[in-house]
C-alpha cells in the first residue's frame, strides 16, 4: 500500500489535491489508483515477455 501511495504523491502529482469534498477527492484518488495499477501491471507484462 505504501508503494501505491508514494507513486500517487510523486509521479501522479496528488500531493496536494485541488478538489474539495469527500466524494470528489475519493473519485480522483480512485482514478490515480487505477492508473498506478495499469502502470504496475504493464511493467510486469513487459518483464514476462522479455524473459519468454
Amino acid at each position: 500500500m505504501e508503494k501505491i501511495l508514494g507513486w500517487i504523491q510523486q509521479a501522479a502529482g496528488l500531493r496536494q489535491c485541488k478538489h474539495r469534498g469527500r466524494g470528489t477527492v475519493g473519485g480522483v484518488f480512485l482514478l490515480h489508483v487505477i492508473a498506478c495499477d495499469r502502470v504496475y501491471f504493464s511493467n510486469i507484462l513487459k518483464a514476462k515477455v522479455a524473459v519468454a
